[in-house]
């Protein structure tokens, strides 16, 4: 084959192949946002909606969408931890957005306590229930976009991390498995959730035992297994790791009205990476393993899997 030829043929190759890693080539994700379905209208000021795989995350209009769509992207990075575009389990999304009979539940996002308060005092009792659907957030003291995901400290925190995963815990994950991941005494991480506080509880107690590794004095005995299930899995994801969750030197547990030797706030939970979740809790951290394999995937929290940071990306094309 004449050279020429060849060099054209080259050419042609290395342009096609240029043009495979465009295609492939991850994209941050931008969401569209629209107005709220009707269904929402007696949810004055929210103005603002964006559809996640039928899981509505709103917002009023005082709240940026840049915000806004940091929310959802939050909420998305926990469904499709992978980034392939598709939920890592469609059954948890099916939960959330289709088999509750009265509407979806999501995620609304206020600018600050007073539009929260303000909305929630004019609501008619039909309307409260509706509203107890929704996870809320707002935006002066919870969403905090440049703390999330490894970027996490006492310091600075983004509660998305939370609130989001919340939502996938308590409405998505307990409905699919209640004998796993229920919040009632005897489920696989109200059972996990007594080992880490030293014995079954209803109520916590003025002072734990020594041996506990997990000691919030705030909570009753459903939202201790809920806050579990959350720093076990966003252990797993590495969302703790920068962060001082337990009072080091004297081996005292902090908590959430208590400072560390730092004077930061700091929250009781010991075992805040995988390794430690390995070491101090090494049921629950095969109990992760093991369902994320078989059953409930990424959204479960996996060694290795990404900390949702607000950047949700797909490979172009998908």
């Amino acid at each position: 084959m004449p050279r020429p030829l060849l060099t054209l043929l080259f050419l042609l190759l290395s342009f096609l192949s240029s043009l495979q890693l465009i295609s492939s080539a991850r994209q941050t994700v931008t969401f569209p946002i629209s107005s709220p379905s009707s269904t929402y209208s007696a949810f004055t000021p929210i103005t603002k909606s964006i559809d996640l795989w039928g899981i509505p995350v709103l917002s009023s209009a005082d709240v940026s969408n840049a915000d806004l769509r940091h929310v959802a992207s939050i909420l998305a990075q926990y469904l499709d931890n992978d980034e392939d575009g598709c939920p890592d389990d469609r059954n948890v999304v099916f939960q959330l957005n289709e088999y509750h009979p009265a509407g979806p539940y999501g995620v609304i996002v206020f600018k600050d306590n007073e539009e929260k308060s303000n909305l929630e005092r004019g609501l008619t009792s039909s309307q409260s229930t509706m509203y107890s659907w929704f996870e809320t957030l707002t935006v002066e003291n919870d969403v905090k976009s440049s703390c999330s995901g490894k970027s996490a400290s006492n310091s600075c925190f983004d509660e998305t991390l939370r609130s989001t995963f919340n939502l996938i815990s308590r409405r998505g994950l307990a409905s699919i498995s209640s004998s796993n991941w229920g919040e009632q005494k005897y489920s696989t991480i109200a059972d996990e959730m007594d080992v880490a506080r030293g014995g079954y509880m209803t109520n916590p107690p003025s002072t734990y035992p020594d041996d506990a590794v997990f000691t919030d004095p705030d909570l009753g005995y459903a939202e201790q297994v809920r806050m579990f299930a959350y720093y076990s899995v966003t252990s797993m994801l590495g969302i703790h790791e920068n962060r001082k969750l337990w009072a080091a030197e004297d081996g005292d547990p902090c908590s959430l009205s208590k400072n560390n030797d730092n004077g930061e706030d700091c929250s009781p939970w010991k075992p805040r990476s995988p390794s430690l979740m390995k070491d101090i809790l090494p049921d629950m951290f095969t109990f992760l393993e093991d369902d994320l394999s078989h059953t409930l995937q990424c959204v479960c929290g996996e060694v290795g899997g990404k900390a949702p940071d607000g950047v949700y990306q797909i490979e172009g094309g998908k």
